[in-house]
C-alpha cells in the first residue's frame, strides 16, 4: 500500500504537468502574434507588442506555477490559483477561438486539481 498522501502528490504532480502544457500553448502563441502584426500599422503593431509581453508573462507565471508546486509553499499555492483564476476570467472577455477553449480547459482542470490538494499546502 502507499504512503498517506501519495494519491494527492500524484494530483499536485498532474497540475504541475498541466501548468507546463499551457505554458507550452502560451509561448509560441505570443511569438506567433509578434510576426503577424510586423507588417501591420503602427497602431496595430503596439497592440501586439503589448499582447506578446502579457501572453510571454502568462507563460512565465505559468512555469513559475509548476516550480512552485514543487517546493509545497503555500504562497506558490496561493500564486498558482491567482494565475489559474486570472487565466479563467480572461479566456472568455474576447473573442473565444479554439485555443481559448483548450486553455479554458485546462484551466478548469487545473482549478479543480488546485482544489483536491489544497491541504497539502495548508498543513
Amino acid at each position: 500500500m502507499g504512503q498517506p498522501g501519495e494519491s494527492k502528490r500524484g494530483v499536485a504532480e498532474w497540475a504541475r504537468i498541466l501548468f507546463y502544457a499551457n505554458a507550452a500553448i502560451w509561448m509560441p502563441l505570443a511569438a506567433i502574434t509578434v510576426v503577424r502584426a510586423a507588417g501591420g500599422t503602427p497602431e496595430q503593431r503596439a497592440s501586439a507588442i503589448a499582447l506578446t509581453v502579457l501572453m510571454f508573462a502568462n507563460a512565465v507565471a505559468m512555469v513559475l506555477s509548476a516550480l512552485g508546486l514543487a517546493r509545497r509553499s503555500r504562497w506558490f499555492y496561493l500564486f498558482a490559483v491567482a494565475v489559474v483564476v486570472v487565466n479563467l476570467l480572461l479566456t472568455w472577455t474576447d473573442q473565444v477561438g479554439w485555443l481559448d477553449v483548450v486553455t479554458g480547459v485546462l484551466d478548469l482542470v487545473l482549478l479543480g486539481l488546485l482544489v483536491v490538494v489544497r491541504k497539502e499546502y495548508w498543513s
